[in-house]
Order: structure tokens, then sequence, then C-alpha cells
């Protein structure tokens, strides 16, 4: 198909990468499907898996999709604080976050279960560059550490393995 218009102008239309942040566009300046913000998300989640082997870190994944049924149980049992989570849009991945001991050099689990404040102020202050670079990828993206995105340890409900992105 022949046209005049130039064939950056045809790539960037058609190519949903340079629509993602990784080509220097502000996602608010598009209009996203949820498909493509889904695939944003993944590329993202992509990055931030590199960027926490390259630090140090380990990970597993934890939980990704969320079924709506799955979800009501969540909140009902208090594990959860909306029927409005990102879980149930495939825009949000928990993960289970483990650091080498530099004492003994065996792998450690990040906020186990049971973990007391001053120990999660601990482990949190280790996992904050993944948060950090996580946020730095689009405005976007929330990490649950960090709900309102102000550096501050002020949120209510702690969620330090969870990554998201606002659809």
């Amino acid at each position: 198909m022949e046209t005049n218009e130039p064939i950056i102008s045809r790539h960037n239309r058609h190519c949903l990468q340079c629509r993602s942040i990784a080509h220097n566009e502000t996602l608010t300046t598009v209009e996203m499907t949820l498909q493509e913000k889904q695939i944003t998300f993944t590329q993202n989640i992509a990055r931030l898996i590199e960027f926490a082997y390259d630090s140090g870190f380990a990970l597993t994944f934890g939980e990704v999709y969320r079924t709506v049924e799955q979800q009501k149980i969540y909140v009902e049992t208090g594990r959860s604080k909306t029927m409005n989570s990102r879980h149930i849009q495939r825009l949000a991945v928990d993960f289970n976050i483990f650091v080498v001991d530099d004492d003994n050099g065996s792998v450690v689990m990040l906020f186990a279960p049971g973990i007391d404040n001053a120990q999660y102020e601990r482990e949190l202050a280790v996992a904050r560059p993944l948060g950090d670079f996580w946020e730095s990828l689009s405005p976007d993206n929330v990490w649950g550490a960090d709900w309102n995105r102000n550096d501050l340890n002020d949120e209510k409900f702690r969620d330090p393995y969870h990554f998201e992105m606002k659809p």
C-alpha cells in the first residue's frame, strides 16, 4: 500500500511498543485500550524482573490473574480492601521477594507472614529500590508499599510484594 506519510509516523501509529514508556512517549498523552495497557504492563514487569535480578533480588510469582469470585473471598477475609483489584484486569502481580542473607549466605524471603513492625521496616528499606524502579517506569505504575506514591511509610494497607498499573 502506497502512502505519502513518513514511515516513522506509520510505525508509531501501529506499534504497541512505541506507545509505551520505553520509547519515551508519555502514557498519559495516548489513550490506551485495556489490551494495550496489559501489554505495556507485561513489558514493564519484564523490566522489573531484570532489574531485580541485576540488583541481587530473586523473585517468584505469587499471584497474577484473579477471578471476581476469588477477589470476593479476599475482601471478605480482609486479605484485600477492594473489589476493584487490578489482578482482575490482569494489571497486577504479587511477587515473592528473596534476598541473600549477608551473614550466612542463605536465601531469605522478605515480608514473610508474621513479621513484626520493626522487621517490616527493615525489609521495606531493602525492597524500596524495586518499588522506586517500578514507579519510574510509568506514572501509572503503583507499588503496594507506596499506594499514594509519596515515598513515605504511611500506608494503612501494606502490600509490598504487589506491583500494579492503573487502567
